[in-house]
């Protein structure tokens, strides 16, 4: 299983406003000449894709692009699986627990 995290691009509708960055996890975010945004941000597995992805829903953007580059140095500060979890249901994340259940 390959652990290393993998840096995306995701590339969505308008221009986003800084204030999204926090929500977002600090991403890396370029704004277009087309009227796009596009963010980079280094993800550590699915969930945390998914994560991402969620608060893109969650504010409206459309995704239009996400792919996987090689961009070195980008970083998602808030969308660990414990913190995002934290954020989302105000309990930390247990994640222990179902790694036993996973591998027993």
């Amino acid at each position: 299983m390959n652990t290393a995290p993998k840096t995306y691009a995701i590339r969505v509708d308008g221009h986003l406003d800084d204030h999204w960055s926090a929500w977002l996890g600090e991403p890396d975010m370029t704004r277009e000449q087309d009227g796009t945004t596009t963010l980079t941000v280094a993800i550590a597995d699915q969930a945390q894709l998914h994560g991402v992805l969620a608060a893109l829903r969650d504010i409206g953007a459309v995704i239009t692009e996400l792919r996987t580059t090689e961009r070195a140095g980008a970083t998602c500060k808030h969308h660990q699986l414990e913190s995002a979890n934290q954020r989302l249901t105000g309990h930390p994340a247990d994640l222990d627990t179902p790694r036993e259940r996973l591998w027993d």
